[in-house]
């Protein structure tokens, strides 16, 4: 059996790594957060998105994916409350 060459093998375990660490996000604390509140978004529950995207931010200000979705559902929950204001309103 041939061997890798170390340099090679060096930049699979730098990938290898790299995939895993970066799957961890979904273990912590604000992945799990952002995990619930793209679950609430795609259920249509846009307040409670908006607001575990919060507080996944208020733990990692960084997370690129809440900083994302609280963009779409903050808009989305903006809509929604205008259309049930003007069904109130006829």
């Amino acid at each position: 059996m041939r061997r890798l060459p170390p340099r090679l093998l060096q930049l699979f375990s730098l990938l290898f790594f790299s995939i895993l660490f970066a799957s961890c996000a979904a273990l912590t604390a604000y992945g799990r957060l952002e995990r619930s509140a793209r679950q609430s978004f795609q259920l249509g529950y846009y307040d409670q998105a908006v607001l575990d995207c919060a507080q996944a931010l208020r733990i990692n200000p960084e997370y690129k994916k809440a900083q994302a979705l609280i963009q779409d559902a903050f808009r989305a929950a903006v809509v929604s409350h205008e259309s049930k204001l003007d069904q109130l309103e006829r």
